[in-house]
């Protein structure tokens, strides 16, 4: 009886097409471009070791074996896959995700609770069917335009990817919650304009309402003949078209680019609205992976004038959210795409040099479909990651280094504050942003503590560019220290800094040990920031090093978690990028430049 049961649900898959994610074996690289340009196979990621993860219809497997290519099935049925992962029936039709109107309901709820900060709009061109792509901005200005540094964040341009709606919501949820009890939020958006698109292809995104397997991805233009969408996120006009690998003209295809650039009226309204603001830096969420993308997608390559701003991005949310890789779309992703948003934004947009990234998040399409728990916990680990990107849109100074300098009579010059000295402070700063230049920095120092006075307050640090440090060395503050102060006291300080004339200010909070010096100190001996991480970690198989990264390193020496010696690299500033194969564990990376030494402990994951 058992074998009739199987052998009747053989036949009835056999009789009714479904959509099938498999996996194809593709190690011979040379492959890879004619399973690209087949409208029947929709590719959703490549891997180095050759394999492919992509959707098929059932009823074109024979195209697989036409191309002598293996593949196995892993999912027979994504229709009855998804319904399995919302059995319960908790959350609706999208399980724990946010379905369109729910994400419209929802705004327009943050807007009557939170009116002075939120404002909610529409784009004037509206999609193909007739629904808004909805617009949220969050600032202290909502309704205006206050000049201040512009940031978007976006999700849903293809509309199998609702990670990053649950995200941008989290986004918004978050500073509206926050704007009242947490300082730094309330400094960022008092210093920011914000804004949120939170679906950007919402005909696609409602059509996976009733679309059985969940997974479509294009928007819903009737391309005729049957075939329907375009994919938006090979639309845009920079490079649209370049080739036929990293779009397709076939409109039946997964990645079909549509007629022309900016073809599609989401395109268009999104093109209108980032040309009209001043976008400096802008996450376009996508999913699964957790693989963080950076221009350019049409080649492969980097906008080399500036990949040391963004290797630092990716360095710091690689940190903060956990990316196991990052680079371009054909390194970290598997494949090119042309007509991408990102170039788009870099390249061609109205702003120009927007830098924009995209995350792709979470382990599957619809993972956490029936589980809050992975959803959340991916929203608020990427928090971290959207925090800094608003950051970083405009100059934002961070404490680096407190220097004394006790060299007044009565002091005994050992470079530490002792009970009844007076010294002078220089106090050095970072600026964290990838854009633009602050114009007359300059500090304000203060302390409360009863034993200690500031008797010079003010310190100048003139103008700095990005990603760069200042000190006040020629305008120095001065404390000054009572005798009766216990030893070792830790002295807590603000500096107000402030900058471009005063219409910007921010309270940095540092300390300061009272002395006198003991026979142990803590010596760092580090190499300059920008080199202090200089690859994503944890990292799947394989550890990378650019040459530009590695300006200020001779060596690298890699050692396992035994301590022995896996890798001497003596590093030549003339050669491509570096890459180390390592099998799965822990490692310990040690940079080396002249008597400096930084060493970073780097996880590494199976490459599969």
């Amino acid at each position: 009886m058992k074998y009739a049961v199987v052998l009747l649900t053989i036949t009835c898959t056999m009789i009714h097409a479904s959509i099938m994610r498999i996996n194809i074996n593709c190690r011979d690289i040379s492959q890879l471009p004619s399973i690209l340009q087949c409208p029947e196979i929709q590719i959703l990621r490549t891997y180095q070791d050759g394999h492919i993860d992509a959707m098929i219809d059932s009823d074109h497997l024979s195209l697989l074996n036409n191309l002598s290519i293996p593949y196995e099935i892993t999912i027979y049925d994504l229709a009855a896959y998804h319904q399995s992962l919302r059995k319960d029936g908790r959350g609706g039709v999208f399980g724990n995700y946010y379905m369109y109107s729910e994400v419209r309901d929802a705004i327009l709820t943050l807007q009557s609770q939170y009116p002075s900060i939120v404002k909610v709009d529409s784009l004037p061109t509206r999609s193909i069917e007739d629904r808004a792509l909805y617009t949220v901005k969050i600032s202290n200005s909502p309704g205006s335009n206050n000049g201040k540094p512009e940031v978007l964040f976006s999700g849903a341009i293809h509309a199998y990817e609702p990670i990053g709606v649950s995200v941008c919501m989290t986004d918004m949820m978050h500073l509206c919650q926050n704007y009242t009890g947490d300082p730094e939020i309330r400094w960022l958006v008092d210093n920011r304009q914000v804004y949120f698109i939170p679906v950007m292809n919402p005909d696609g995104y409602v059509y996976n309402e009733t679309y059985p397997s969940m997974m479509w991805r294009k928007n819903r233009r009737n391309n005729g003949g049957g075939s329907f969408g375009v994919d938006l996120n090979r639309n845009y006009p920079y490079k649209w078209g370049y080739d036929n690998n990293g779009s397709s003209g076939n409109p039946s295809a997964w990645n079909y680019r549509g007629t022309a650039p900016a073809s599609e009226p989401e395109t268009q309204a999104v093109v209108d609205f980032v040309n009209n603001q001043n976008i400096r830096t802008w996450h376009n969420h996508h999913s699964p992976g957790d693989v963080l993308l950076i221009p350019f997608s049409y080649i492969n390559s980097y906008p080399w004038d500036d990949t040391l701003e963004y290797y630092t991005i990716c360095r710091e949310e690689s940190l903060l959210y956990g990316f196991v890789d990052w680079g371009n779309s054909t390194q970290a992703y598997g494949y090119p795409c042309n007509g991408e948003l990102g170039d788009w934004a870099w390249c061609d947009s109205a702003t120009y040099m927007i830098f924009g990234l995209v995350p792709e998040l979470g382990p599957d399409y619809w993972g956490g479909l029936n589980d809050t728990s992975e959803i959340v916990d991916i929203c608020q680990r990427m928090l971290n990651a959207e925090l800094y990107l608003m950051e970083i849109a405009g100059f934002f100074p961070t404490v680096d280094t407190i220097t004394v300098i006790d060299t007044f009579p009565g002091a005994n010059n050992d470079g530490v504050l002792n009970p009844g000295e007076s010294a002078s402070l220089v106090i050095t700063i970072y600026n964290k942003a990838v854009v633009d230049t602050a114009v007359n920095v300059t500090g304000m120092l203060y302390t409360s503590h009863q034993f200690v006075t500031v008797t010079d307050s003010i310190g100048t640090y003139g103008d700095m560019i990005r990603l760069s440090s200042a000190d006040n060395t020629g305008d120095p503050y001065t404390v000054s220290s009572n005798p009766t102060i216990p030893p070792y006291e830790w002295i807590p300080f603000i500096l107000g800094v402030e900058w471009n004339n005063g219409a910007y200010e921010k309270f940095l909070a540092c300390s300061l040990q009272i002395g006198p010096v003991t026979q142990i100190q803590e010596h760092k001996n580090t190499l300059h920031r920008l080199e202090d991480i200089l690859f994503p970690n944890p990292v799947k198989g394989k550890l990378r090093f650019s040459v530009l990264q590695m300006k200020t390193v001779d060596r690298v020496k890699i050692y396992n978690s035994y301590g022995a010696l896996v890798h001497d690299l003596h590093i030549d500033k003339k050669n491509s990028d570096i890459s180390v194969d390592l099998q799965s564990g822990i490692y310990f990376v040690q940079l080396l430049h002249h008597n400096r030494v930084k060493t970073i402990k780097c996880v590494v994951l199976p490459s599969r």
